[in-house]
């Protein structure tokens, strides 16, 4: 049986992860073209231009992924005795890929402005190196790129979760087959970052911020009403 307190805090939490991935999906989707550009010198200008703007989203991120981890315990806990098992195995991919999402948000954030200043170093004898050097190892800053385990463990996690509420009737239907698809919504994400297809990514971040307020958010409430 699932304590009170968990419930409580696990709750809050949910409903943070709601709010944070609608919060990050509106600063993507309002920043200037460069910061959502492929081409380095247009995307490190638009980041010495709009420093805030640049990290913003990457620090609304890291937060989610921190009150991730205290949410995934208590949601595990409504269809864990349907099968202990797989619940306990798809509960802790959630809790490396939230994990793995508030560390690498976070630095992400953190060097973000220092490399766009490097990159324009106008008094580096080797500019031109420097500027290779930098975009080359742009993808390394993440320590997950192409999202395998954010998106898809995560992803993996939600979808377990959502089909044993489905068979065991813990959650309505409705909000089942709103996990079901929030969970197909992470995999197109993890495709659209291994494919470098962005209009892919563009339609996941914002079919997913969507469907992710509904899940996350009805979830984080039923456990308040728990509690």
């Amino acid at each position: 049986m699932t304590h009170g307190s968990v419930r409580r805090v696990g709750g809050w939490c949910a409903i943070g992860v709601a709010v944070a991935y609608v919060v990050a999906a509106a600063l993507y989707f309002v920043a200037p073209a460069g910061l959502r550009s492929n081409e380095a010198p247009l995307y490190w200008r638009a980041v010495i231009d709009y420093p805030q703007l640049a990290v913003a989203g990457s620090w609304v991120i890291a937060v989610s992924g921190i009150l991730g981890l205290g949410a995934v315990a208590a949601i595990s806990a409504f269809v864990r005795s349907t099968n202990a098992g797989w619940v306990n195995w798809m509960q802790n991919l959630a809790l490396m890929g939230f994990a793995l999402t508030a560390v690498s948000s976070a630095r992400q954030a953190t060097v973000t402005y220092d490399r766009a200043a490097r990159f324009f170093c106008g008094e580096c004898t080797v500019e031109d190196n420097f500027r290779k050097i930098i975009d080359v190892t742009q993808q390394l800053v993440p320590l997950d790129p192409g999202g395998l385990f954010t998106f898809g463990g995560i992803g993996l996690w939600v979808l377990t979760v959502s089909a044993l509420a489905l068979r065991g009737h813990a959650f309505p239907a409705t909000i089942s087959a709103i996990g079901i698809a929030l969970a197909a919504a992470y995999f197109v994400a993890v495709i659209s970052n291994l494919t470098g297809a962005d209009p892919l990514r563009t339609i996941a971040f914002a079919v997913g911020a969507i469907l992710a307020l509904a899940w996350y958010g009805w979830i984080g409430m039923e456990l308040r009403r728990a509690s």
